[in-house]
């Protein structure tokens, strides 16, 4: 049985199923639990207890919970008469936000992990025995981590704004090591000049 006592196969989502299962709010994030089938960058609503209604975005999914980035902010939501329902819709592409935005963060991860491992291996071989691709991967981790990840509460950059500045770090590597990104996308985004 589902959150709502509908029957459901084992990983499916309901769309339009609504989940009374906030277990926490964090900043613009709402952890919710006991969800089944949530997928990352899926669309949810959000009707607070006053019948107001927000939207978000599924951020990070494990089993049976899913962490979601409200985009108006969490004041209000509870864990007592809030409800969540996930769309099924991606939040992301044309038409949402823009077309770059899942190669970009595909790339944005995937540079971050690199960044990590090489952020490891520097503590145990030294910044010395580095080369210069690393050294470019530890600037954009320090970047990435300052910059774009410590976003506060009240700061008020939106999807394109996020985007924009993604691109800024991007820039930190030559176009050729950016592979997750289709030749046609950078043609387009790689030579802007940067405004943040």
């Amino acid at each position: 049985m589902g959150a709502a006592g509908i029957d459901m196969d084992e990983g499916a989502l309901e769309i339009g199923m609504e989940y009374r299962t906030v277990s926490g709010v964090a900043g613009p994030l709402v952890i919710l639990e006991k969800v089944k089938g949530p997928k990352y960058q899926e669309i949810v609503n959000i009707r607070l207890g006053d019948g107001s209604m927000r939207r978000g975005q599924v951020l990070e999914v494990d089993g049976e919970k899913a962490v979601v980035q409200v985009f108006e902010g969490t004041s209000g939501i509870d864990n007592k008469f809030t409800t969540v329902q996930f769309t099924g819709e991606s939040a992301i592409g044309e038409g949402m936000t823009r077309r770059d935005h899942s190669d970009v963060s595909n790339q944005l991860y995937a540079n971050y992990a690199i960044g990590k491992d090489v952020q490891a291996m520097k503590a145990v071989v030294g910044e010395e025995a580095l080369s210069s691709e690393d050294l470019l991967y530890l600037e954009f981790l320090d970047k990435f981590e300052r910059k774009f990840v410590m976003q506060g509460a009240y700061d008020t950059r939106n999807i394109f704004q996020s985007l924009d500045l993604a691109w800024t770090l991007l820039r930190i590597f030559p176009r050729e090591l950016l592979h997750r990104i289709p030749a046609k996308t950078l043609d387009q985004f790689y030579s802007r000049d940067s405004t943040s």
